[in-house]
């Protein structure tokens, strides 16, 4: 079987979607810097209103106590459209950043 070699077109489309990113390519919110400490949860305000988060990732985490490692997970409480819920299960108090995801 052949292959029939793209158009030029079709190439910068390629390249044009390849360069994106992702806050081009979806809906997001970026909460920085906050503070969760070990034990935990805290209700982390985002802005994809009237949507829930689709999805979420940390960017940065860091040890905000003297010892300890923290561990953040999804709450226990339900995300609402305008606050999603984050538990810190460690043993470390937390300084996050965190990048929530609208779904498409």
């Amino acid at each position: 079987m052949r292959f029939k070699k793209f158009p030029k077109d079709v190439e910068q489309l390629d390249a044009g979607m390849r360069s994106l990113t992702l806050s081009e390519n979806f809906r997001t919110f970026i909460a920085a810097d906050i503070p969760i400490p070990a034990g935990l949860e805290v209700a982390v305000p985002h802005q994809l209103t009237p949507r829930l988060p689709a999805g979420w990732f940390l960017t940065d985490l860091r040890l905000s106590s003297i010892s300890g490692t923290p561990c953040v997970v999804r709450g226990e409480t339900a995300w609402t459209d305008r606050r999603a819920y984050l538990r810190n299960v460690g043993t470390g108090d937390a300084i996050v950043s965190i990048v929530f995801l609208a779904d498409i």
